[in-house]
């Protein structure tokens, strides 16, 4: 075998063996590919799981806070007209 035809072999042989990396390398790289998506797609599920979740939570919380904030107001309507009543009643006492 000449010299020639050996170096043409051994391209040969190397170029056959970079295309099979690459094919390696491309389905790797496929592979990865798809898993990222798959992820990508959980995570927005997940998210978008979340968002229901605490929108439902701060949709309780906001009404239980509107719910304290009337029996504050009524606390303090009540307490207003006990000090009224406190007030005529020391009047009286002093009458």
């Amino acid at each position: 075998m000449s010299k020639s035809n050996r170096h043409y072999r051994t391209l040969s042989l190397l170029d056959n063996r970079i295309d099979s990396v690459d094919k390696r390398i491309d389905s790797v790289k496929s592979e990865i590919n798809g898993k990222i998506d798959s992820l990508k797609s959980e995570i927005t599920s997940e998210i978008s799981s979340l968002k229901t979740v605490l929108t439902t939570e701060i949709k309780r919380l906001d009404s239980k806070i509107d719910s304290l904030d009337d029996k504050i107001d009524i606390a303090i309507q009540i307490r207003e007209r006990l000090a009224s009543l406190e007030a005529k009643l020391a009047s009286m006492g002093h009458s």
